[in-house]
């Protein structure tokens, strides 16, 4: 491997935006299990709503977790998005130029 970089991203208040769901359906759900205060008409099962919550709980993780990556072979050139399987590889010999430039991503 001639190059590796691996880059998070810096997510900031969009955490705290993204955590807005399951935090909601974590209070309906204590409310309905918990406080026995069902939510809805008719009243959503406690399996649906325990699955909902775990679900968008697990979507939060796995957005908040994302990075790219990227490496350098001999043999190609691959660009991945890890956490959600999104990979890109080019072969080395399609690549027929290449300049270095300096970016700055917040402005």
């Amino acid at each position: 491997m001639l190059f590796r970089e691996n880059e998070s991203f810096r997510l900031g208040y969009a955490k705290i935006a993204l955590a807005m769901p399951p935090a909601a359906l974590a209070i309906v759900t204590c409310r309905q299990i918990v406080w026995n205060h069902p939510w809805g008409n008719p009243p959503t099962t406690n399996g649906d709503l325990l699955f909902l919550t775990a679900l968008t709980l697990l979507v939060y993780c796995r957005l908040i977790t994302v990075r790219l990556v990227t490496e350098l072979r001999l043999q190609r050139l691959s660009v991945a998005m890890k956490s959600l399987r999104r990979r890109t590889r080019l072969p080395i010999s399609d690549i027929r130029t290449a300049i270095a430039i300096e970016c700055d991503p917040v402005s």
